[in-house]
């Protein structure tokens, strides 16, 4: 009885360190793919431009989708102050 409880252990043993072996073996290869692919899209879309040089990038086209913005924004009272 003892002989089969252990054979039973070492085949799950076994079974166990193998299914962990493949897992890390293909995840590992997914995370590199996934890597090197985010690595080369951010190569792509981060163009720097030399120091000193500034680009502004605005279309006077386009209007605010605020409504509220309108540069009559109310009465402008001045005050003196009271000592």
């Amino acid at each position: 009885m003892f002989k089969f409880l252990l054979i039973i252990f070492l085949i799950g043993f076994i079974i166990y360190k193998s299914w962990q072996l493949l897992f890390r073996i293909f995840f590992g290869r997914l995370q590199k793919e996934y890597q090197q692919s985010a690595n080369r899209q951010s190569e792509n879309n981060s163009y720097r431009p030399k120091d000193g040089n500034v680009h502004i990038k605005y279309d006077p086209k386009k209007k605010s989708s605020n409504k509220n913005d309108s540069t009559d924004k109310g009465d402008y009272i001045d005050y003196e102050e009271v000592k």
